[in-house]
């Protein structure tokens, strides 16, 4: 079997994490024993959730759906991606250490990959955009670029949720990079006020 994975992109679309643990359901499905695996995903993905109010009492749960795979670019190149994970987990250099899989798939089975994406398949801990940043004239913009909330005072939010598309790879180091961007803006908002205004600082 030979697979061909050149293709011309802007950015990488797949991330592969080996981790040196049996990882299955992130850990909610635990085994004994030794194992290792690889983590596949997707980058870019074009699918967008919604989040929505369930109803105006703020201790009822939010209404999340992620869409998965809702975007036709989507499954094709996670597909791809598994593909290129299975021709590393199931080279010569493994097999003193490889056992069995605990989801039996083949490289050569792209249909079958596909189900097992569609059963398993979940999101790797860093959805963004939720609070996306944008013009107060764009309605699906929540903050501007001060990370002030839209039409509220005193107002701001700082974290993952501002990003308008999520970023090539994992967002902690952006995340902490607008948590010091919003630390900047409070200070040069407390150096520029009045003593006794506390808007600036919220």
């Amino acid at each position: 079997m030979r697979l061909n994975f050149l293709s011309v992109l802007h950015a990488s679309d797949i991330e592969l994490e080996f981790v040196a643990a049996i990882v299955e359901d992130h850990s909610r499905k635990l085994h004994w024993g030794h194992g290792f695996g690889l983590h596949v995903t997707l980058t870019r993905p074009q699918s967008r959730g919604e989040v929505r109010l369930a109803s105006s009492d703020a201790r009822q749960s939010l209404l999340i759906d992620p869409r998965y795979f809702s975007h036709p670019d989507d499954m094709p190149r996670l597909v791809k991606g598994v593909q290129k994970s299975l021709a590393i987990m199931n080279d010569a250099a493994l097999a003193p250490w490889r056992g069995k899989m605990l989801s039996p798939i083949s490289a050569d089975d792209p249909a079958g990959i596909e189900r097992e994406l569609r059963r398993s398949a979940d999101t790797e801990y860093h959805p963004v955009g939720t609070c996306r940043m944008g013009p107060a004239d764009n309605p699906a913009a929540v903050v501007g670029p001060d990370l002030r909330v839209h039409g509220c005072t005193g107002l701001r939010v700082a974290d993952a949720s501002v990003m308008p598309n999520i970023t090539t790879g994992n967002t902690n180091a952006p995340s902490i990079m607008i948590g010091e961007k919003c630390a900047d803006l409070l200070r040069a908002a407390a150096r520029s006020s009045s003593p006794i205004s506390a808007r600036s600082f919220a």
